[in-house]
């Protein structure tokens, strides 16, 4: 029998540790429970970046609500304190606009603002969360002839910064507008930025129909005209009344669509369309006639109001009633002899230049323009003289005239229409 030594060592089996009951289980529990908790966590983080996007967004809105409200009151000071003032010529341009009370409001174009229920802004923040875009709808109303209106909206987007204590009201930078470009037709060219490119590429062409159609009629070729759609605010100042839609030269500047108001929809376009039209059509007819502000305002007013017309860019501000008002009060006649020789008239008065426009236009073979040249060259030219040399020498006498002249009125006082 082989006896082991003393000095020999056993080999011993690995020995095994006992593992606690549940180990793998509750590693496997801590793992999934950090995993569930995981989208929990980003809910949590998501929830709280909402609800600081949402803060900020009203408190932009705040700073416009406040904004929109001091230039209605023509508070000029709470104005200026929501205002950024990193362009100081950008800030003083606002404070015009606002002063003239054209911040929102588009009257000298024909769109009078509505007093409607306030429609809340959208608010687009910045991904650092200092700089936001604001949209808002606005709407007008829009004559359309025979004392109806429409309704548009234009919608306006505006840029604010955050400030040591409050949003303001800032200009964009340049890459809010993107590169300028420039398109162009037989007698316009546009110049604009980028970002309104999808509305200026369709309006330049209703701008140089409008143009071709207006130009038909002139002697003289329509010089091109070239239409710079800016992105400065101060774009508005020279446009703080109607008459200065009447000015002409070889280069106009409007606000571009942006600061104007958008349209978003078909009826907010074509009001749109006809806003630039007629301020092409206007500086042709200047630059044709020869007119410079403010020479013979309400007599020239009254034949551009008149090629506007026919071209189809505005309604006719007459109709049967005042036609037929002149047609019973004969009298009328020697306060239109009168109106000749003033500067300023009541809205009462000025009816009766439209109604005598609309019966020259019908009755004479002189075109609008034409009659614009004579009225402008003529310094010295009384009435008569003015009347008889724009229908051609038809009449022989001031009383021949005045009697065909009422004879129209009392036909046009059984139709609603004028200027056929």
């Amino acid at each position: 029998m082989r006896r082991c030594s003393a000095g020999r060592s056993r080999r011993r089996r690995p020995s095994r540790r006992p593992v606690a009951p549940g180990g793998c289980c509750s590693r496997l529990a801590i793992v999934t429970l950090v995993v569930l908790a995981l989208p929990a966590g980003y809910w949590q983080l998501d929830r709280r970046a909402a609800r600081a996007e949402a803060r900020l967004s009203t408190e932009v809105a705040a700073s416009h609500a406040a904004i929109l409200d001091a230039a209605q009151r023509g508070d000029g000071e709470l104005f200026v304190s929501f205002l950024s003032g990193r362009d100081r010529a950008w800030a003083e341009a606002q404070q015009d606009v606002a002063r003239h009370g054209n911040l929102v409001n588009r009257l000298a174009f024909g769109l009078a603002l509505t007093a409607g229920e306030p429609v809340s802004p959208t608010v687009t923040l910045a991904p650092d969360l200092r700089s936001a875009e604001l949209t808002r709808p606005q709407t007008y109303e829009l004559a359309v002839g025979n004392g109806l209106t429409e309704t548009i909206t234009l919608q306006q987007t505006v840029v604010y910064r955050l400030g040591p204590d409050r949003w303001l009201f800032a200009p964009p930078d340049d890459a809010f507008w993107g590169e300028t470009a420039t398109v162009g037709g037989r007698y316009v060219r546009v110049t604009y930025p980028a970002r309104d490119a999808d509305v200026v590429e369709p309006l330049a062409r209703d701008l140089d129909a409008a143009l071709a159609e207006f130009c038909r009629d002139l002697a003289d070729a329509c010089a091109e005209l070239h239409l710079v759609l800016s992105t400065n605010p101060a774009s508005f100042i020279a446009y703080d009344r109607p008459a200065g839609t009447w000015t002409g030269g070889s280069e106009i500047v409007m606000p571009t669509p942006t600061l104007f108001g958008r349209p978003i929809d078909d009826a907010g376009r074509r009001a749109l369309s006809r806003v630039y039209a007629a301020r092409v059509v206007s500086a042709a007819a200047a630059n044709s006639s020869g007119w410079q502000c403010c020479d013979d305002a309400l007599f020239y007013g009254a034949l551009l109001d008149a090629q506007l017309y026919r071209l189809g860019l505005q309604p006719w501000p007459v109709g049967a009633a005042e036609y037929e008002r002149l047609a019973r009060q004969p009298e009328l006649l020697r306060a239109v002899e009168d109106l000749w020789r003033r500067d300023t008239v009541t809205a009462d008065e000025q009816w009766l230049v439209y109604t005598l426009v609309d019966f020259l236009i019908a009755h004479s073979s002189v075109a609008p323009v034409e009659m614009q040249r004579l009225l402008l060259n003529g310094t010295e030219m009384d009435y008569w003289d003015w009347l008889s040399r724009v229908t051609g020498g038809l009449y022989g006498s001031q009383a021949d005239f005045e009697r065909d002249f009422l004879r129209y009125a009392a036909e046009r006082g059984l139709d609603s229409a004028a200027l056929h």
